[in-house]
């Protein structure tokens, strides 16, 4: 976007550190998986470049991030979602004026096979959210889903529970899902990249991971909308997305430790200075320009 190549024309920042001394300080960090690949990368060239001190990130989810941050284990957190004041009040924040920084964006795709044979039904007739939820998560066969398709069985390639995509596909379309013995369990692919590769060449098999890596196989999937909304250029980006996996992601601290933690104020400085030589290769998208 014209936006992002006014930013690349500028001068890079030159980043000083606060004057108060915080050799041996440590920043520790919890939250959002979907967050922690370019969380981690920010940590690590910070480590390396100002060792002013140490951050420490620990990848879990959105309400743990917040529930750490509330018991007083973190001083940061990483959000997929907006923190509310029922959450606050529910992990021990009372009284607390949180400062949020939105740093970048984030998409994941449900597919299938191009070959599909029930490929084009999709697209014709898109699947409502009870017939997404049966194909995802409880029916065994894909008649389960639809009567007029076959019978045969649903292979499921997903990323591991405690992955950023799994929670916000969680999040948005099973959040009261409970493990049903009965149901087979997916096969858990811990390289969120390979997973277009196993559905392309399964034809019955569903999966999903992040928008850019459906993007790099997209001529041999096929998208599955949500409630007919699909991923691309559109939906995905600008203010205010269309598509209801799109997340923004933030990162989360209090005013008071703003205020008074030099560390964490050079740190959040620099995170938002460097996020965009980064956002592309570790498959994110552009924040909101708001």
């Amino acid at each position: 976007p014209p936006w992002i190549d006014t930013y690349r024309d500028l001068p890079i920042p030159i980043l000083e550190m606060d004057a108060q001394d915080t050799t041996g300080s440590t920043i520790n960090i919890s939250g959002s998986s979907a967050l922690y690949l370019l969380s981690t990368q920010i940590s690590k060239c910070f480590n390396e470049t100002k060792k002013f001190g140490t951050i420490q990130i620990n990848s879990k989810d959105t309400n743990f991030g917040l529930f750490d941050y509330c018991q007083g284990d973190v001083i940061m957190a990483n959000e997929s979602e907006d923190v509310t004041q029922e959450n606050m009040e529910k992990y021990g924040c009372k009284g607390v004026d949180f400062l949020k920084f939105e740093v970048a964006r984030y998409a994941v795709a449900l597919f299938i096979s191009e070959n599909n044979p029930y490929a084009n039904d999709i697209r014709e007739d898109p699947l409502n959210r009870v017939e997404l939820k049966k194909l995802l998560i409880s029916a065994t066969l894909w008649n389960e889903v639809r009567d007029s398709w076959g019978n045969e069985p649903i292979n499921r390639y997903y990323p591991s529970r405690e992955s950023g995509p799994f929670e916000i596909v969680k999040n948005e379309l099973f959040s009261d899902w409970k493990v049903d013995s009965t149901v087979p369990l997916p096969f858990v692919i811990e390289d969120d990249l390979i997973i277009p590769s196993k559905v392309i060449d399964d034809i019955f098999a569903v999966g999903f991971s992040g928008y850019t890596d459906y993007q790099k196989n997209k001529a041999s999937l096929r998208v599955i909308p949500i409630d007919n909304i699909s991923p691309n250029l559109d939906t995905v980006n600008g203010d205010n997305p269309s598509y209801p996996l799109t997340r923004p992601l933030y990162l989360y601290t209090g005013e008071a430790n703003y205020n008074t933690n030099p560390l964490l104020r050079n740190f959040i400085d620099y995170y938002l200075a460097y996020q965009f030589d980064f956002i592309d290769d570790l498959g994110y998208i552009y924040p909101s320009k708001t």
